[in-house]
C-alpha cells in the first residue's frame, strides 16, 4: 500500500479520516477513523463513538503510526436467475 504522510497536525487536536473511494477489489472502510496525536508524536486512535457522543478521544490504540487497512472484497453468495428449464454447466 501506499504511505501517506500528514504535515502540521497540532497536538492534542481530534482528527478524522474518511475513505472516499476504494481501490479497486477492496472494500470501502465502513466508517471513519478518529485520532490525535500528542506533543512527542505519539498517535491515538479514538473510539468514533466516543468522539461523535462526547468529542472527546478514548484510545482504542496507541501507536507512534497510524496503520489503515483494507480488505479484499469477498464473494460469498452469487444469485442467478435462468429461465426454467435451464441449468448451469
Amino acid at each position: 500500500g501506499k504511505t501517506h504522510l500528514i504535515k502540521d497536525l497540532k497536538p492534542n487536536k481530534i482528527y478524522m479520516i474518511e475513505e472516499t473511494a476504494a481501490p479497486e477489489g477492496y472494500d470501502k472502510l465502513k466508517t471513519e477513523i478518529y485520532f490525535q496525536m500528542d506533543e512527542s508524536g505519539k498517535v491515538t486512535t479514538c473510539k468514533t463513538d466516543v468522539v461523535k457522543a462526547n468529542k472527546t478521544c478514548e484510545a482504542m490504540s496507541t501507536d507512534e503510526i497510524l496503520n489503515i487497512k483494507n480488505y479484499p472484497t469477498k464473494v460469498t453468495e452469487v444469485k442467478i436467475n435462468l429461465p426454467e428449464g435451464d441449468r448451469l454447466p
